[in-house]
């Protein structure tokens, strides 16, 4: 919950620079409500592509029912190249 600000202002920063952005979420190892409705919000604005998502994450989704909704690739690679 803490690190949500910090991600996101590094995340503005890249949307200002390329107009979209690719998350590594492989090594998040804590998901919450504050982290979903912070990818929800830039889901909205750019084109956002989440790459492996942890296990955690990947059930956040899920719950959400947002896993369909979203763009989540397997590797960094596959994201890249969509």
């Amino acid at each position: 919950m803490d690190n949500v600000p910090a991600l996101l202002a590094e995340i503005e920063t890249v949307i200002a620079v390329h107009g979209g952005v690719v998350l590594d979420a492989s090594g998040i190892t804590f998901a919450d409500s504050s982290f979903l409705r912070m990818i929800l919000g830039v889901h909205q604005r750019t084109d956002l592509r989440i790459v492996a998502p942890s296990s955690r994450v990947a059930r956040l989704f899920d719950i959400a029912g947002v896993d369909t909704y979203l763009r989540v690739y397997p590797t960094l690679d596959a994201a890249r190249v969509s």
